[in-house]
């Protein structure tokens, strides 16, 4: 058997080499385009999304939302009786001025906002003074002031500055013949729903004129509220 010379090695070795940098050079080929075909790559740089969708709800109630003067009878001109006392507009209260027999309520309605939302709130009743008492000269009237510090803001945001929130310049609002009774007012431009200021009183006035009739007298006092827009 002929024997295979060096040089005819060397050069089988030459060719086993390109044949093999060859074989490797398409194989990396592949790989390569492998990858970017299926977006496999060396690195992994995984992501994580958390999302959360908090929604304002808006809500009040009155947390005393009944006021009871009793009964009583009218001996002189007139009666008034205020859930003020002796700070209502004529310094009466229940049993004072013409009053005999009247309770003395201190507290009036109390509006408490109970959702997460600013509110613009109004406010109306169902019965003008002469539907309520059932005389032309009665004096059916609200007043309404913060029960907590920076309940109630101006439209700009920033506090109201008088103890007394007036409505048309007075610091009782009359419900009265001329205004309709379906007609809200507004009350508060922005009220606040932190926990530490989120209330509003409420306070009444009645005059009862000599010559009303007698009976039972009612009225609905009705607060209504729509999400503050600043």
């Amino acid at each position: 058997m002929q024997e295979i010379s060096n040089k005819t090695l060397a050069l089988l070795l030459f060719v086993a080499i390109v044949a093999s940098l060859f074989s490797l050079f398409v194989s990396l080929n592949k790989i390569t385009s492998l990858r970017e075909f299926s977006g496999i790559t060396g690195f992994v740089t995984p992501n994580a999304t958390a999302n959360v969708t908090i929604n304002a709800i808006a809500s009040m109630y009155f947390s005393d939302n009944s006021i009871d003067f009793g009964g009583g009878y009218v001996n002189g001109t007139v009666c008034e009786i205020s859930t003020l006392g002796e700070n209502s507009p004529n310094g009466l209260n229940g049993n004072a001025g013409g009053c005999y027999n009247f309770s003395v309520v201190q507290q009036g309605f109390v509006l408490e906002n109970t959702g997460s939302a600013n509110l613009s709130v109004q406010l109306m009743s169902n019965k003008n003074a002469e539907d309520f008492i059932g005389h032309a000269s009665a004096v059916f009237e609200w007043n309404v002031t913060q029960g907590e510090a920076s309940s109630c803001l101006n439209a700009t945001g920033t506090t109201i500055n008088l103890p007394w929130i007036n409505i048309s310049g007075a610091p009782f609002e009359a419900v009265d013949k001329a205004t309709s009774q379906a007609e809200a007012k507004v009350i508060c431009q922005n009220f606040q729903y932190v926990d530490a200021s989120d209330t509003l009183n409420i306070s009444i006035n009645i005059s009862i004129p000599q010559g009303a009739p007698a009976g039972a007298k009612t009225a609905e006092i009705t607060a209504i509220g729509t999400t503050f827009v600043g």
